[in-house]
Parts: structure tokens; C-alpha cells; sequence
């Protein structure tokens, strides 16, 4: 389950990414990634302090989501630009479901 594990924190830089030296690794909470709007709210606590630029959250799955900061505001990426999948975290927000956007 994703949310019994450790996380890692992974900052993309332009031609590689590394593991964040601030904050390596986090863990969530199945409240954490309720709603998107849940979910946002707490990276924007978690990410306060962060330098501005694209982060991803590696889990044992895979890639868990994929983010960019830009001052306060957090944008979650949907899809992968490379692969086409979908990130992981959009299977746990219920009110994706509700609105059909998230594919079972």
C-alpha cells in the first residue's frame, strides 16, 4: 500500500533528477490524498519552504505524482509526458470519480 511507505522526494533538473537533499523522503496519509483539492493543500504545507521547480514522488508502484512549484501555487501533472500513464495519486482522489476522469 502506498501509504504505509516512505516516499521519495525526487527534484528534476534539466537533464536528470535527483533525490531532494532537504526533504528525501515523506510519508502520506490516506486523508492526505482524499481530494485533489486535499491533496494540493497539503503539498502546499509540505513544499513551503522548497525552491520553485518540478518534483516527482517515487513510491515502490512507481512515480506517485508529479509536481511543479511556482511561489505558492502547486500544479499536478495528470499524465506522464514520456509514457502516457497516468500518475498514481488520481486513483485515490474520490472526486475524480465522481466526475468520470479517473479510469478503473
Amino acid at each position: 500500500m502506498v501509504f504505509s511507505e516512505d516516499m521519495t522526494v525526487m527534484q528534476v533538473r534539466p537533464n536528470y533528477s535527483i533525490v531532494y537533499q532537504f526533504r528525501p523522503t515523506l510519508r502520506l496519509e490516506k486523508r492526505h490524498a482524499k481530494t485533489r483539492k486535499d491533496f494540493v493543500t497539503h503539498l502546499k504545507d509540505l513544499t513551503s519552504t522548497w525552491k520553485e521547480g518540478d518534483y516527482f514522488l517515487r513510491c515502490s508502484q512507481g512515480t506517485f505524482c508529479y509536481l511543479t512549484l511556482n511561489g505558492r501555487s502547486v500544479s499536478l501533472q495528470k499524465k506522464s509526458k514520456v509514457t502516457g500513464k497516468e500518475y498514481l495519486c488520481w486513483q485515490y482522489f474520490s472526486d475524480t470519480k465522481k466526475n468520470g476522469c479517473v479510469k478503473k
